[in-house]
């Protein structure tokens, strides 16, 4: 069993209304038994979900992106999965912060056939210290929030429970 913490939750004040938890399991050789009977939604990863990445880079300088959550109302938002080591790889990732400042970082690679169920999402803020952090006002009501869920890869036998607040 691996079990992995990748966000930083102590020493950046940028980072202090955000948190996230990541549990990866093998899911050895009769998976099936390890799909959830019930959920709120379910999707394959990829680009055009609710993703909820922590630089909130989607929804400030992603254009096409902005308005997934006003045009699928219906979605839950998931992890930015290339934000955690599945062991596959990875590769450079080049993104613009503001005009003129562009940045450099690490985008994990993640299995292919990876599927996503949420169990429980809510948008609100719900921290004990109101939170008073710039967010993107293309996240609509989800400027703040939270949601739990698991990832399934059957061609890697792995199983990610996730959860997030923001």
């Amino acid at each position: 069993m691996q079990y992995s913490i990748p966000g930083n939750m102590t020493d950046k004040e940028w980072n202090r209304y955000i948190a996230d938890c990541y549990l990866i399991l093998n899911a050895g050789d009769n998976d099936e038994t390890l799909y959830p009977d019930s959920f709120l939604y379910k999707t394959d990863y990829k680009e055009n979900n609710f993703i909820i990445d922590f630089a909130f880079k989607f929804y400030t300088q992603l254009d096409t992106l902005k308005v997934r959550n006003f045009a699928l109302p219906n979605i839950y938002p998931i992890p930015y999965f290339e934000s955690f080591d599945f062991g596959l790889g990875d590769v450079e990732e080049k993104y613009w912060y503001e005009p003129g400042v562009e940045m450099v970082s690490n985008k994990y690679n993640i299995p292919e056939d990876l599927e996503v169920f949420v169990f429980k999402a809510g948008h609100g803020d719900y921290w004990k210290v109101k939170c008073d952090i710039m967010r993107p006002e293309t996240l609509g009501q989800w400027k703040n929030g939270y949601s739990s869920g698991v990832a399934i890869s059957k061609n890697h036998n792995m199983i990610v429970y996730w959860m997030m607040a923001w």
